[in-house]
């Protein structure tokens, strides 16, 4: 998808809804879910002033051998990879909903701004929660566990290569292996970050 020069945004995307998928809390019960996945592969966006992703070797297509545009200017997302799932109990007494996702990408910031670094690289997120109006103690929630599923996971199509959603527990985690913050020579941050609940 390209809007002139301003919106890019390319890679593949897939989308499946389906019932009757048996699977395992992490506390052990069984249970029933209607599933609905959304997974992206090999993302690439750029909204702003560009292009940003550009064809610079000539070969018909754009890819990680082309070198992007110096001169754009705006917000770029680059090799986003991405699988959700969205599941709700089925049945008569199923109440529990449940949500899980995996995404990585190798960079997400603002680009061609000369006063202003804002970079976040190798980004990897990952949650894997539920709610059961029944239960009521918050610690005792229910999660899914996704390797009790046959091949150990639930693969979510991309149209690319599957994103593997392997959680055996609750998790709330975020990781960015480098993060850099520069505003013109009044700051200055520099580092990794990580964050898990």
């Amino acid at each position: 998808l390209a809007i002139s020069s301003f919106v890019y945004l390319h890679g593949s995307m897939a989308f499946e809804q389906y019932g009757g998928l048996e699977v395992t809390t992490n506390n052990g019960d069984v249970t029933e879910v209607e599933v609905m996945t959304i997974g992206a592969a090999a993302v690439d966006a750029f909204v702003g002033m560009g292009p940003y992703f550009v064809d610079s070797d000539g070969d018909g297509d754009i890819d990680v051998d082309d070198t992007p545009d110096a001169d754009a200017m705006g917000l770029v997302i680059a090799n986003l990879n991405v699988g959700m799932a969205i599941m709700r109990e089925e049945g008569l007494f199923g109440f529990g909903d449940f949500f899980a996702l995996s995404a990585t990408a190798d960079l997400a910031g603002l680009v061609g701004i000369d006063f202003l670094t804002a970079e976040i690289r190798d980004i990897e997120i990952a949650v894997n929660m539920g709610h059961d109006p029944l239960v009521l103690i918050e610690a005792n929630q229910p999660a899914i566990d996704f390797t009790k599923l046959d091949g150990g996971a639930l693969n979510v199509a991309t149209g690319g290569t599957p994103v593997a959603l392997d959680f055996d527990d609750e998790i709330l985690r975020a990781v960015a292996g480098d993060i850099l913050l520069a505003i013109s020579s009044f700051v200055y941050l520099h580092g990794s970050m990580a964050f898990e609940q």
